[in-house]
């Protein structure tokens, strides 16, 4: 991580901000989505059922889809829905998670840092 970034981080702890890191990888085979997939990964470490399930709303099943994590955290959870069109499932991948980061944001500031993304795979 760039030291912009580090400096962004630090400072974002100091206010008492909620801060997501994710980083995309140079190497073939890293899975799509893989910065979002490590920012899920550090909320649901760092928040207790409840807040997991109170930020995702009806969106965790399709966050759970990338981020396993969410569905050992909310056992309970349903399957997400099915489309044919892998673009229509990409977009409602896309708008879940960025519901969740609202609501996760809105009771904490929220800073989120996305490294390398000249590497970033299509899908993401």
């Amino acid at each position: 991580m760039g030291r912009q970034a580090e400096m962004g981080v630090l400072q974002a702890a100091l206010e008492d901000a909620l801060a997501g890191r994710g980083r995309y990888h140079e190497s073939p085979g890293t899975p799509p989505y893989w910065p979002w997939v490590q920012i899920i990964r550090g909320y649901v470490r760092e928040h207790d059922s409840a807040q997991v399930r109170d930020a995702m709303g009806a969106e965790a099943p399709d966050i759970a889809a990338i981020a396993p994590e969410v569905r050992e955290r909310l056992p309970n959870l349903p399957l997400p829905l099915r489309f044919e069109d892998p673009e229509q499932a990409r977009f409602r991948l896309f708008d879940a998670v960025t519901t969740f980061l609202q609501r996760a944001a809105h009771d904490q500031p929220l800073v989120l840092v996305l490294d390398n993304l000249h590497w970033a795979d299509k899908s993401s």
